[in-house]
Protein backbone atom coordinates (compact mmCIF):
# COMPACT_ATOMS: atom_id res chain seq x y z
CA UNK A 1 0.00 0.00 0.00
CA UNK A 2 3.05 2.48 0.63
CA UNK A 3 4.21 1.90 -2.42
CA UNK A 4 1.12 2.95 -4.43
CA UNK A 5 0.54 5.96 -2.73
CA UNK A 6 4.38 6.64 -3.12
CA UNK A 7 3.85 5.91 -7.18
CA UNK A 8 0.59 8.34 -6.55
CA UNK A 9 2.62 10.90 -5.12
CA UNK A 10 5.11 10.52 -7.84
CA UNK A 11 2.26 10.94 -10.59
CA UNK A 12 1.13 13.79 -9.06
CA UNK A 13 4.39 15.54 -8.81
CA UNK A 14 5.15 15.01 -12.39
CA UNK A 15 1.90 16.55 -13.49
CA UNK A 16 2.18 19.63 -11.35
CA UNK A 17 5.78 20.07 -12.77
CA UNK A 18 4.58 19.37 -16.42
CA UNK A 19 1.96 21.65 -15.53
CA UNK A 20 3.91 24.44 -14.15
CA UNK A 21 6.76 23.82 -17.03
CA UNK A 22 3.54 24.69 -19.27
CA UNK A 23 2.51 27.28 -17.17
CA UNK A 24 6.23 28.92 -17.48
CA UNK A 25 6.26 28.31 -21.39
CA UNK A 26 3.65 30.17 -21.82
CA UNK A 27 4.72 33.27 -19.51
CA UNK A 28 8.02 33.11 -21.78
CA UNK A 29 6.39 33.09 -25.33
CA UNK A 30 4.08 36.04 -24.13
CA UNK A 31 6.68 37.98 -22.20
CA UNK A 32 8.82 37.31 -26.10
CA UNK A 33 5.87 38.67 -27.89
CA UNK A 34 5.27 41.87 -25.80
CA UNK A 35 8.78 42.57 -25.86
CA UNK A 36 8.81 42.53 -30.06
CA UNK A 37 5.55 44.31 -30.52
CA UNK A 38 7.53 47.17 -27.67
CA UNK A 39 10.42 47.16 -29.82
CA UNK A 40 8.38 47.42 -33.17
CA UNK A 41 6.13 50.64 -31.34
CA UNK A 42 9.76 51.78 -30.56
CA UNK A 43 11.39 51.52 -34.22
CA UNK A 44 8.19 52.81 -35.41
CA UNK A 45 8.06 55.86 -33.14
CA UNK A 46 11.62 56.28 -33.70
CA UNK A 47 11.49 56.70 -38.08
CA UNK A 48 8.37 59.18 -37.12
CA UNK A 49 10.63 61.29 -35.12
CA UNK A 50 13.56 60.74 -37.62
CA UNK A 51 10.79 62.03 -40.34
CA UNK A 52 9.85 65.06 -38.54
CA UNK A 53 12.79 66.37 -37.28
CA UNK A 54 14.10 65.92 -41.06
CA UNK A 55 10.96 67.89 -41.95
CA UNK A 56 11.96 71.25 -39.40
CA UNK A 57 15.69 70.86 -40.79
CA UNK A 58 13.74 71.43 -44.64
CA UNK A 59 11.44 73.97 -42.87
CA UNK A 60 14.00 75.88 -41.09
CA UNK A 61 16.43 75.97 -44.37
CA UNK A 62 13.54 77.69 -46.02
CA UNK A 63 13.46 80.31 -43.58
CA UNK A 64 17.32 80.86 -43.51
CA UNK A 65 17.32 81.43 -47.53
CA UNK A 66 15.19 84.38 -47.64
CA UNK A 67 16.61 85.70 -44.43
CA UNK A 68 20.25 85.52 -45.74
CA UNK A 69 18.77 87.00 -48.60
CA UNK A 70 17.43 90.08 -47.24
CA UNK A 71 21.16 89.90 -44.80
CA UNK A 72 22.95 90.32 -47.68
CA UNK A 73 20.74 92.70 -49.89
CA UNK A 74 20.56 95.13 -46.65
CA UNK A 75 24.43 95.18 -46.78
CA UNK A 76 24.36 95.45 -50.54
CA UNK A 77 26.37 92.18 -50.79
CA UNK A 78 24.05 90.38 -52.73
CA UNK A 79 25.63 87.02 -54.86
CA UNK A 80 28.82 87.83 -53.37
CA UNK A 81 31.18 84.70 -52.59
CA UNK A 82 29.55 85.19 -49.13
CA UNK A 83 26.07 84.67 -49.89
CA UNK A 84 26.48 82.17 -52.05
CA UNK A 85 28.40 79.51 -49.50
CA UNK A 86 26.30 80.48 -46.42
CA UNK A 87 23.42 79.66 -49.26
CA UNK A 88 25.13 76.64 -50.47
CA UNK A 89 26.22 75.47 -46.78
CA UNK A 90 22.11 75.74 -45.83
CA UNK A 91 21.15 73.41 -48.79
CA UNK A 92 23.99 71.20 -47.59
CA UNK A 93 22.39 70.40 -44.05
CA UNK A 94 18.83 70.39 -46.13
CA UNK A 95 20.63 67.78 -48.13
CA UNK A 96 22.37 65.66 -45.32
CA UNK A 97 19.12 64.55 -44.02
CA UNK A 98 17.24 63.61 -47.01
CA UNK A 99 18.75 59.67 -46.78
CA UNK A 100 17.84 59.55 -43.47
CA UNK A 101 13.87 60.51 -44.18
CA UNK A 102 13.95 58.37 -46.88
CA UNK A 103 14.88 55.46 -44.99
CA UNK A 104 12.69 56.14 -42.45
CA UNK A 105 9.72 57.16 -44.36
CA UNK A 106 10.41 53.55 -46.37
CA UNK A 107 10.30 51.99 -43.33
CA UNK A 108 6.79 53.57 -42.16
CA UNK A 109 5.15 52.50 -45.57
CA UNK A 110 5.63 49.10 -45.31
CA UNK A 111 4.71 47.03 -41.83
CA UNK A 112 7.37 47.39 -39.28
CA UNK A 113 5.88 44.26 -38.24
CA UNK A 114 7.25 42.34 -40.96
CA UNK A 115 10.82 43.19 -39.60
CA UNK A 116 12.46 40.21 -38.36
CA UNK A 117 14.01 40.54 -34.63
CA UNK A 118 17.91 41.59 -36.04
CA UNK A 119 16.56 43.84 -38.64
CA UNK A 120 14.57 45.83 -35.54
CA UNK A 121 17.11 45.95 -33.30
CA UNK A 122 19.80 47.57 -36.28
CA UNK A 123 16.93 50.01 -37.33
CA UNK A 124 16.34 51.21 -33.56
CA UNK A 125 20.05 51.69 -33.87
CA UNK A 126 20.49 53.55 -37.28
CA UNK A 127 17.66 55.67 -36.58
CA UNK A 128 18.22 56.84 -32.98
CA UNK A 129 21.79 57.99 -34.94
CA UNK A 130 20.00 59.77 -37.20
CA UNK A 131 18.11 61.54 -34.99
CA UNK A 132 20.63 62.30 -32.82
CA UNK A 133 22.30 63.54 -36.13
CA UNK A 134 19.37 65.53 -37.24
CA UNK A 135 18.68 67.37 -34.02
CA UNK A 136 22.36 68.53 -34.07
CA UNK A 137 21.33 69.76 -37.64
CA UNK A 138 18.23 71.63 -36.80
CA UNK A 139 19.98 73.01 -33.56
CA UNK A 140 22.64 74.39 -35.84
CA UNK A 141 20.19 75.90 -38.21
CA UNK A 142 18.01 77.42 -35.62
CA UNK A 143 20.98 79.13 -33.90
CA UNK A 144 21.84 80.24 -37.44
CA UNK A 145 18.54 81.74 -37.84
CA UNK A 146 18.56 83.84 -34.52
CA UNK A 147 21.60 84.91 -35.88
CA UNK A 148 20.61 86.10 -39.22
CA UNK A 149 17.69 87.57 -38.00
CA UNK A 150 19.37 89.61 -35.20
CA UNK A 151 21.98 90.87 -37.69
CA UNK A 152 19.26 91.93 -39.53
CA UNK A 153 17.84 93.38 -36.95
CA UNK A 154 20.99 95.51 -35.96
CA UNK A 155 21.42 97.00 -39.84
CA UNK A 156 18.14 98.08 -40.16
CA UNK A 157 18.27 99.61 -36.53
CA UNK A 158 21.66 101.49 -37.10
CA UNK A 159 20.79 105.16 -37.75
Amino acid sequence: MNFDISLVITVLAACSAAFSAGIAYKSNRDLAKTDRERRIREVSLLANKVDAAATDVEELGNQLMPAYNALFSLAGRTDSGAHKECKRAVEEKQEAVVPMQEMARNLLKKDPASLDDEQIVSRLLKFDGYLSGINRIRGRLHAELGSVEAQRSTVLNKP
